[in-house]
């Protein structure tokens, strides 16, 4: 319309004020269009910005929901679990017990004193309370280098290579660590031995003896007492 009233003000057709209210329109329009343009691009902004955060928003939730699934970090056995039905739990909260079905860590607690004669690889020959009468062997796997303060004692892990069919969690256990071998050694019963070192014969005289290999059940003699002599319990 600006440029037909233009054409018709050149050769002088119409009036000047048609001429420039034509150019007023033209202008107005250009600046609602530019206005619309710069609403748009506004628009255009706040949609990218809107959508990047219900974006970050939804993955937030997707993160969040993943916190109601319980999913284990090893295939295994539950052996409990802690919360009861109804009880409000948090991500903090642990929820079971979950082990192994078949490779059980045996912990044992071994003395400071003897500590120094353990080694991963050493033969370990185990009995427990629920098989009174079987042994079973496992072999050293790890050894902790910290003393426990309280106990004077040191962890160390074994693992079973001959177990009982059933294991459980937390059974107790006795395991006797095979530091060395020693054929035909000539050993008396470990509570035979009185102060330490000494012997008890007839008439009640007392003969100190060299001690050699203990362990909890028997003692190793190395001289002052030969196999035929008769000895009684202190």
């Amino acid at each position: 319309m600006f440029l037909r009233q233009k054409n018709l003000w050149n050769n002088e057709i119409g009036t000047r004020v048609q001429f420039e209210q034509a150019q007023l329109a033209m202008n107005s329009s250009r600046t609602e269009y530019l206005n619309t343009l710069s609403q748009l691009k506004r628009v255009k902004t706040a949609w990218r910005l809107d959508y990047a955060a219900a974006k970050n928003s939804a993955r937030i939730s997707e993160e969040n929901a993943e916190d109601y699934i319980i999913r284990s970090g090893i295939t295994g056995r539950v052996y409990t679990i802690y919360p009861e039905v109804g009880e409000g739990i948090s991500t903090q909260t642990v929820m079971a017990v979950i082990g192994g079905q078949n490779n059980f860590i045996l912990q044992l607690q071994v003395d400071e004193n003897d500590i120094a004669r353990i080694q991963p690889g050493q033969e370990v020959f185990v009995t427990m309370d629920s098989y009174k009468d079987s042994v079973y062997k496992a072999r050293i796997t790890k050894i902790y280098p910290i003393m426990n303060e309280n106990t004077g004692t040191f962890t160390v892990e074994g693992n079973f290579t001959k177990k009982p069919d059933r294991v459980y969690p937390h059974l107790n256990l006795e395991a006797n660590i095979l530091i060395r071998r020693k054929p035909q050694a000539f050993i008396i019963p470990r509570e035979y031995l009185t102060d330490n070192d000494y012997v008890v014969l007839q008439e009640g005289k007392k003969v100190k003896v060299k001690v050699g290999l203990k362990n909890y059940e028997y003692a190793e003699i190395m001289s002052g007492l030969s196999k035929n002599q008769l000895i009684y319990k202190p």
